[in-house]
């Protein structure tokens, strides 16, 4: 990392003031996956701090001073460096919590409810909950984590698509809700969609057991099987599903070797979340290899079609359609 930390843009940031201007600057800094790791620490450590009763104050800003100002006589981020630096701020917090007055730490501990927002808007990126849990954002999703100190939970609330690995804590289980469907969980690996434009609640569990809840009907699923939830009567079916293929949209990169028009189309629809039909007049001699990572959709489909006698048509958001020119 040769560039040095943003701590003003990141202490903005965390508390939730800072500009338009100075987040298009911070954003272009969290372009690096090497920064976004950073970031990601110091966020779950301040939030960690904040839960666990801590009083953001001078006294907080003067720790995100000393750690600038040891930070930057170098220019390259150590990470062992940092994690020493978490270890002097949690020791300097738990001497303030110590020393703070049992009516500040009550009146903090009443306080309303602390929020988190993260949200992706193309492609899709992974984020770090307070909590350690691991989270994947697909296009368009917003992740709302928030808690009060005095309640025994963990909850965040979804618009879009999220797939969860969460940290298990049988102490404080863990809340998604979306339209009234609450899908509870103390640890294990599931996906949920739960999109405006969508009539259902999807959660398809991968890996442990969840209880999807809602005002008039509750069940538990298990792996393999996905929960549909109507947002406006209630009503939970469950189905077997391919799990892998719920998701397949979270890898980081997906790989055609020689595969032809028919089966990369198939692969894309599922790695974007939607649907490319393909005409029967289509011949399928060529063969695609190619690695997608981040592009769009239509990025991929104009490299296809540029060197072959097929084109695509674009329906609507989800839908396109390839045939011969």
């Amino acid at each position: 990392m040769n560039q040095r930390i943003p701590w003003n843009l990141i202490k903005e940031c965390l508390e939730q003031v800072i500009s338009l201007d100075h987040q298009k600057q911070l954003d272009e800094w969290l372009a690096s996956d090497e920064h976004r790791a950073l970031f990601n620490e110091i966020q779950s450590l301040w939030l960690s701090l904040m839960e666990s009763g801590s009083k953001p104050s001078t006294d907080i800003d003067q720790l995100w001073k000393t750690m600038n100002k040891r930070t930057s006589r170098k220019d390259v981020y150590s990470r062992r460096l940092f994690i020493q630096f978490s270890a002097a701020a949690a020791a300097v917090s738990l001497i303030l919590l110590i020393s703070t007055s049992f009516y500040l730490v009550k009146k903090w501990r009443d306080a309303q409810t602390i929020t988190q927002t993260f949200s992706c808007v193309y492609g899709k990126t992974q984020v770090q909950l307070p909590d350690g849990s691991d989270v994947w954002l697909n296009s368009k999703t917003k992740l709302v984590y928030s808690f009060t100190p005095s309640k025994n939970e963990r909850r965040v609330s979804l618009l879009g698509e999220a797939l969860f690995h969460v940290a298990k804590d049988a102490n404080r289980p863990f809340i998604v809700s979306n339209s009234g469907i609450n899908v509870l969980v103390h640890g294990t690996t599931f996906d949920v969609k739960a999109r405006d434009d969508d009539k259902d609640v999807l959660v398809t569990l991968i890996e442990g057991s969840v209880t999807v809840s809602s005002s008039i009907s509750k069940t538990k699923i298990v792996p393999g099987e996905m929960a549909l939830c109507s947002k406006s009567e209630g009503r939970i079916h469950v189905r077997d599903v391919q799990a892998a293929d719920a998701s397949f949209w979270a890898k980081e990169s997906v790989t055609f070797d020689h595969n032809n028009i028919r089966q990369v189309v198939e692969t894309l629809s599922k790695w974007y979340g939607i649907s490319i039909a393909v005409s029967a007049k289509v011949p399928l001699d060529q063969a695609y290899t190619f690695t997608v990572r981040n592009e769009s959709v239509e990025e991929i489909l104009r490299l296809l079609m540029e060197d072959h006698a097929i084109q695509y048509r674009r329906i609507d958001d989800k839908n396109f359609f390839v045939s011969n020119k």
